[in-house]
């Protein structure tokens, strides 16, 4: 075989780690050696990186160059060793593999294989596959894998446009375009999509665009366990939402319109494709955007919209990638025409049967349409109405109109004065483009031949024992039929906060049901070891249910109500049972909500949200907010536990003098690597006590000033962390004069009540303190981390500086002058603090558990025919505090 050649340029920037692997799979390469020339470019690498490439140039028989420079980014660096072997005649192909990535031992010979046998090929596409550092038995799940699903294969991209290629690390391209051409990566296209540009200006200047798509050539790409890669860490970098879609999307569009006259189907797949994943993310339920400032996302739709201009409506209604919800294809397909638009239909969603409602909504841009809705041929107002913003970076694209009204006769409706069909299925977009298992899957059909069945076995008896989880459940249905549970549990009221502990909303909530509606079936849920079943126990209540028992089982089949200050799948889906959930959830919250948790939110059947500040409601139910929610399902009543701690408050206030200095730090999800799971060993232990959220606070709490000022004032400081910081409270290394109290030994309320200042950070007990008159001061030291994807938190209506209960503090001294001050001021709220907790709480200082009662039991209320078409108000929604 006549071997081609191929030049590896690898761009090394702090990638030393990683080098050895990379260098022992070249190593190991069973294709001649001499047929592979390697480039190092070291990009002013800091970590030892630079001698690695020198010392394994030394050693090795492979032909290696070695270029040194000051950091310059990774397209520059590529550059450079384009520079020295574009116009080496003896060089055929050109690959850019990356160094902290690692290769089959035949790759290249499966490569050099395919490109003899296919010499019309442009590019050779390797099999890229994720490498997972952290579970390297995790199977590859790139979205683009289908491409190798077929074996080798020539594909044609134009006629096959779903076979697109974005990166160069795992491909190869041939030298001489790159010779005549002066073809390079734009170091202004940063920090992605440099490899997709290059590849569509290199396509785009031959004329057949044949790719080699070589799956027996395995490429390991490497999945960082700690997410420091640059496409890991892309996602709040500015530059991905200007330079990227100007110098990438948009240039590559122009330039295919000049060459070709028309941009062809395979690029606009690949933009939309990029695109994709923007829009996508911003559906997620927290994303890393929120740290992006407005000019940088105005600038992003201003370049979208040029971008929307090349690209065709069917590219992007029969785009199949990746999953993509509705609204994200509706907000790229219609959120940057200037012409309104609507769905054709209006959408039938759901029917109350116990209120006589329904739900139905539609989709537009724009204004919103002028609506008609016609019961039993006469014009009425919906009891319940809504606009609901699906946004983008900052922009609201698309807009949900939603509406609830009576059933009690025929229903139409008119927009714009124009008759629409009410339909109950989702809107869906047309195909273009059918694969065979589509149509086989769509429209299954037996071969032509010979009309006579085939008799039919007898199926053989099932051995198969019944699973322990389907006998169980079938033990707790006989035991909830039984006459007994069935009497005891009829109508039940399930309250529950975690299952592995209490003292929140449902606990405060129980307590007052026992006390005041003893008509009310109410039992409380809690696991059976933990401390708060032994309280409530030792309290007296003997209505106490075992979390995971199989009377526990029985009291949720026979239960009617969930009530619950959490909204977690245990509890309102705590096992599968045959024809689903039929209880109604009443959500009690865990706190005021003052951050955007409409993704998570939107997500559950909540039939009743409880509220407990105008600003908080009218996020959730407001008009132009994220929230599906509409006042139907809100209501603005109070948390249960407000009218203990406002009781406790009083006491404390009338009695002894408050003593403590409270730092309760909340968690945050980059402590876990983002993967929301708390791993305690020794080395989590060891990393946490050097992490820069452990440092601050634990110079906080050790601060020889802060300390003398507490001494001085007779205040003691006391650490109360979040419950998953408890399993690192060592390596606070908390000073002896300081205390700590955890959630699960502590009445929280109690300590809230007793304390003279509270310092934390993002955590909505800002709100519990200031309801009670108790100051607050915020420390936010990683701010940026935090609502730049680092916690799940995306920004609501609250604006720490302009909404807080106190100063908002970043540095350790700014933090200590300002906890120093509010001791020498005293244990009361300062303005314009106080002033702000007036007229945030609103409600009366009493009675909250009442009035969710009275709301938990007009769930399902039937009103009368007047009340259901008389319109409950929508306020609107308070605008975003994007800019913290």
């Amino acid at each position: 075989m006549n071997h081609p050649t191929f030049a590896i340029i690898s761009a090394v920037y702090n990638v030393a780690r990683f080098l050895p692997e990379y260098f022992a799979s070249l190593d190991a390469q069973t294709y001649p050696h001499e047929r592979l020339r390697i480039v190092l470019v070291d990009d002013g690498s800091t970590d030892g990186a630079r001698d690695l490439c020198e010392r394994w140039a030394a050693v090795t028989d492979l032909e290696v160059q070695v270029l040194h420079q000051e950091n310059a980014g990774q397209g520059a660096a590529r550059n450079a060793g384009l520079d020295l072997v574009a116009d080496a005649e003896e060089v055929d192909w050109l690959t850019f593999v990356d160094p902290d990535d690692f290769l089959a031992d035949d790759y290249f010979e499966q490569l050099g294989s395919f490109a003899v046998a296919y010499p019309s090929a442009v590019m050779l596409s390797g099999h890229q596959t994720d490498y997972y550092e952290d579970d390297p038995s995790r199977p590859d799940r790139h979205p683009l894998r289908f491409r190798y699903e077929g074996g080798d294969q020539l594909v044609d991209i134009e006629r096959f446009p779903r076979f697109f290629q974005l990166g160069l690390a795992a491909a190869a391209v041939r030298r001489e375009p790159f010779a005549q051409w002066g073809l390079r990566f734009d170091a202004r296209i940063r920090p992605n999509f440099e490899d997709g540009h290059l590849i569509a200006r290199y396509l785009l200047r031959e004329e057949r665009t044949f790719v080699g798509f070589v799956s027996s050539a395995v490429y390991w790409y490497r999945r960082r366990a700690d997410g420091t890669s640059t496409l890991q860490g892309s996602v709040t970098d500015c530059r991905k939402y200007t330079d990227v879609v100007e110098y990438g999307y948009l240039d590559v569009l122009r330039e295919a319109r000049r060459c070709k006259g028309q941009v062809p189907e395979w690029l606009q797949t690949e933009i939309v494709y990029e695109l994709a994943w923007i829009f996508r993310s911003e559906d997620a339920m927290f994303g890393g955007t929120a740290s992006l400032d407005g000019a940088t996302t105005e600038r992003f739709h201003a370049l979208v919209a040029e971008c929307r201009e090349y690209l065709d409506d069917h590219v992007i209604e029969s785009f199949a990638h990746i999953s993509l919800p509705s609204t994200a294809r509706e907000a790229i397909l219609h959120g940057y025409r200037s012409e309104p638009w609507r769905w054709d239909g209006v959408y039938i969603h759901f029917r109350d049967a116990d209120s006589d409602l329904v739900k139905i909504m539609y989709h537009y841009t724009g204004e919103a349409p002028v609506e008609e809705i016609r019961i039993r041929g006469r014009s009425v107002s919906p009891r319940y109405a809504k606009i609901r913003n699906f946004t983008y970076l900052r922009r609201p694209l698309i807009h949900e109109r939603i509406l609830w009204v009576s059933t009690k006769g025929d229903l139409s409706i008119r927009l714009d004065g124009q008759n629409v069909p009410l339909v109950t299925a989702w809107p869906k977009y047309p195909q273009y483009t059918v694969r065979p298992p589509q149509l086989l899957r769509s429209r299954p059909a037996s071969p032509r031949g010979s009309s006579l069945t085939m008799e039919k076995s007898r199926a053989p008896r099932s051995s198969r024992k019944p699973g322990v989880a389907d006998s169980r459940l079938e033990r707790a249905e006989r035991l909830a039929r039984s006459t007994p549970i069935r009497k005891l549990f009829q109508g039940a009221w399930v309250l529950m906060d975690r299952r592995n502990n209490a003292n929140d909303n449902a606990e405060h909530l129980f307590r007052y049901l026992r006390k005041h509606r003893r008509d009310v079936n109410a039992w409380f849920v809690v696991e059976k070891d933990s401390k708060d079943w032994r309280r409530l126990r030792r309290d007296g209540y003997k209505r106490l249910i075992a979390y995971g028992s199989l009377l526990w089982m029985a009291l949720c089949l026979n239960g009617e109500r969930i009530v619950s200050s959490h909204a977690d799948k245990y509890v309102f889906h705590p096992f599968d049972v045959p024809g689903g959930w039929k209880w109604s959830f009443t959500f009690l919250q865990h706190g005021v909500t003052k951050d955007d948790l409409s993704r998570w939110l939107n997500a559950k059947d909540i039939d009743l949200i409880v509220t407990t500040t105008e600003a908080e409601h009218a996020s959730i139910v407001g008009d132009g907010s994220g929230y599906k929610f509409s006042p139907r399902e809100v209501v603005m009543v109070g948390m249960p536990r407000f009218d203990r701690l406002a009781a406790l408050a009083r006491s404390v206030d009338t009695g002894t003098d408050r003593r403590t200095l409270m730092v309760m730090p909340t968690w945050r999800q980059y402590l876990s690597g983002g993967s929301g799971v708390v791993r305690v060993d020794t080395e989590a232990l060891r990393n946490f006590r050097d992490s820069e959220f452990v440092t601050r606070w634990r110079e906080l709490i050790s601060s020889p000033r802060l300390r003398e000022a507490a001494a001085r004032t007779g205040l003691e400081i006391v650490l109360m962390a979040h419950p998953n910081l408890e399993p690192f409270l060592e390596a606070f290394e908390i000073p002896e004069e300081v205390g700590c109290v955890t959630y699960g030994e502590s009445d929280v309320q109690q300590v809230i009540a007793d304390a003279a200042l509270i310092v934390t950070d993002y955590s909505s007990i800002a709100f519990d303190a200031a309801f009670v008159g108790r100051p607050v001061i915020y420390y936010q030291f990683d701010r940026d981390r935090v609502f730049g994807g680092g916690h799940t938190v995306r920004p609501g209506y609250f604006h720490y500086g302009d909404h807080g209960f106190g100063p908002v503090t970043r540095e350790l001294d700014e933090a200590i002058e300002a906890v120093v001050h509010q001791i020498d001021a005293g244990p009361i709220l300062q303005q314009p603090y106080g002033t702000r907790a007036e007229e945030v709480f609103t409600l009366p200082r009493s009675g909250a558990s009442e009035r969710v009662v009275n709301a938990i039991e007009r769930i399902g209320y039937r009103e009368s025919r007047k009340e259901l078409e008389r319109p409950v108000p929508t306020p609107e929604a308070p605008s975003i505090a994007f800019d913290q």
